[in-house]
């Protein structure tokens, strides 16, 4: 089904995508630019299909339109501009404390089309703050993901030493469709490339950023979670598509992220 929509001057086309069910009793926060309630394409919003509702809105750092290019391959992405010359657009979460839960799986699906850095050689595709997670794009071609406990100067746990932290990297391709999940429970961070499990490490660290003195303060700015930039930093701009991101409550089990790659490389046809 095609839907053709008017935003001013601009008409743009959108095949609308049925979005799968989601493990709706440890969603926290899933944005689906193929689904049109997800994404509208004259807003300026993504909007959260969770039963949370942590909607997300497309800034500038520059004055001008805040609505990014729609991709309509594959159903639909998103197009982060990364370091451009008019605009450099991200999309702000705001401080959430349920989306830095005590466990948690993040699941997305992105291409990175550019490597343009200004000044540090790392993009970020999506990360909460302080601490927190992380994946990002770094200048030697390899995505990292990142969890850390804490912020090295504001103390979260007394008993827990800040910046305990678990990293793992893989190279890419640019332009190609990649699903990478991670999760921290039971002790251990574990990271999937396209369904399949490419690292298990031991971890003890306590990355819950649960103070809400912290989450609720002025010291980092609004955008403390954030999509295609450095959270609170502004910074760090992502240049790429992401598709969709979905957060879970919980470490997923192995099989259930295996079914998420398989359903959406199905129903989004990326042929991964």
């Amino acid at each position: 089904m095609s839907v053709i929509i008017n935003t001013n001057t601009i008409i743009k086309t959108k095949t609308i995508v049925n979005s799968l069910p989601p493990i709706s009793n440890s969603l926290i926060f899933y944005v689906d630019a193929a689904d049109q309630t997800s994404y509208p394409i004259s807003s300026s919003k993504w909007y959260d299909l969770s039963p949370t509702k942590n909607t997300s809105s497309f800034i500038s750092t520059i004055s001008g339109e805040v609505i990014p290019p729609f991709d309509p391959q594959y159903g639909g992405g998103i197009q982060y501009r990364g370091y451009a010359t008019s605009q450099n657009q991200y999309s702000a979460i705001g401080r959430v404390a349920e989306l830095q839960p005590e466990n948690v799986t993040v699941n997305i699906w992105f291409k990175v089309s550019g490597n343009t850095f200004n000044g540090n050689p790392v993009n970020t595709i999506f990360r909460t703050r302080l601490g927190g997670y992380i994946i990002q794009q770094r200048s030697n071609q390899t995505i990292e993901a990142i969890i850390t406990n804490s912020s090295s100067s504001i103390p979260i746990d007394s008993g827990t030493p800040n910046l305990t932290s678990n990293v793992f990297s893989s190279p890419f391709n640019f332009n190609q469709v990649y699903n990478y999940t991670f999760s921290l429970g039971n002790n251990k961070f574990k990271t999937y490339i396209n369904g399949t499990l490419v690292s298990e490490q031991p971890t003890f660290a306590n990355f819950v950023l649960y103070n809400k003195d912290i989450l609720n303060g002025d010291l980092f700015g609004d955008s403390y979670t954030a999509i295609g930039c450095d959270g609170d930093n502004i910074d760090r701009f992502f240049q790429g598509t992401v598709y969709n991101l979905q957060l879970y409550n919980r470490a997923l089990k192995d099989a259930e992220v295996l079914n998420l790659f398989n359903s959406f490389n199905t129903l989004r046809g990326f042929n991964v």
